[in-house]
C-alpha cells in the first residue's frame, strides 16, 4: 500500500493506493473511495491495509481546522470540506506534498462515506449526481 499527502485548499489529504493500480505512471482504479472519519479524526492507517487493492484506492480528509488541515473547525467549513474534497478528487491529479511531483489518477466510479460526526456534513454538501456514484 502506497501513501502520498496532499494539501488541496488548505484541506490535507491522504491518498492510499496499491502499487500494482499504476500503469503508465497513472494509478488507474476502478472505485475511488473519499473518506471522512468521525472525531477526533485519528486515522489509523491500518484500517486501508485489507481494502486497498489494484481496483480500490481512498482519499482519507480531514476537516478544516482539523489536525493537518488549516482553517477553523465548523459545521459549515466541514460541509465545505467535503465539497473540495470532491472537487480534487474530481481533477484526478495532485501534487504531492513532499517532493512537489504531481501525481495522477483515474476511476470509474467514485464514492463518499463518512461515520459518526461526518455522516451529517457528507449528506448535507452540496454533491452532485454526476460527479459520484454514491453516498
Amino acid at each position: 500500500m502506497e501513501l502520498q499527502l496532499f494539501i488541496y485548499k488548505n484541506i490535507a489529504i491522504h491518498f492510499y493506493y496499491s502499487k500494482d493500480s499504476i500503469v503508465n505512471g497513472r494509478i488507474n482504479a476502478e472505485n475511488v473511495f473519499i473518506y471522512f472519519p468521525g472525531l477526533p479524526q485519528i486515522i489509523d492507517e491500518d484500517f486501508f491495509v485489507n481494502k486497498v487493492n489494484k481496483n480500490t484506492a481512498f482519499f482519507s480528509v480531514y476537516f478544516s481546522g482539523s489536525w493537518l488541515s488549516g482553517g477553523s473547525f465548523t459545521y459549515e467549513n466541514c460541509k465545505k470540506t467535503v465539497e473540495l474534497a470532491v472537487e480534487f478528487a474530481k481533477h484526478k491529479k495532485g501534487i504531492k506534498t513532499f517532493d512537489n511531483k504531481q501525481i495522477s489518477w483515474n476511476y470509474e466510479n467514485l464514492h463518499v462515506m463518512g461515520y459518526s460526526f461526518s455522516g451529517n456534513p457528507v449528506v448535507s454538501a452540496k454533491i452532485s449526481k454526476t460527479d459520484v456514484k454514491n453516498v
